[in-house]
């Protein structure tokens, strides 16, 4: 048996269940825990430690941190991973010693991904 987990694109289960290109996926798939709108503050976490391999050094390494940085990628793995992290680790490569900040992610998402600082 296979389990399916649907974070963050809710809508998709509904087209699964009305399309008819999807008819043999909706068939054979059971959709069990209702699809998740974000992953948790711990999953975000363990990402990004993973991810990078525990490499960078953060300002600040609290829950505070972790809740915040949750809901600046909107709770969004994808965010994460394919948007903040590579900008992080190729800043970290070229500045070791430097710490990294709410206000560095910030900029990343200004100047980068344009997407306004909160």
């Amino acid at each position: 048996m296979v389990g399916v987990t649907l974070v963050g694109n809710i809508q998709l289960v509904d087209k699964l269940r009305s399309q008819e290109r999807y008819e043999l996926i909706a068939s054979r798939v059971c959709f069990w825990p209702k699809p998740m709108g974000q992953i948790s503050v711990e999953d975000i976490q363990s990402l990004f430690i993973k991810l990078t391999q525990n490499s960078l050094t953060l300002s600040d390494n609290s829950d505070k941190w972790w809740v915040w940085l949750h809901k600046r990628v909107e709770g969004n793995a994808r965010e994460l991973v394919e948007n903040l992290l590579p900008h992080l680790l190729k800043f970290d490569k070229k500045n070791k010693h430097k710490k990294i900040d709410r206000l560095f992610v910030n900029s990343i998402f200004a100047n980068v991904l344009n997407k306004p600082a909160i």
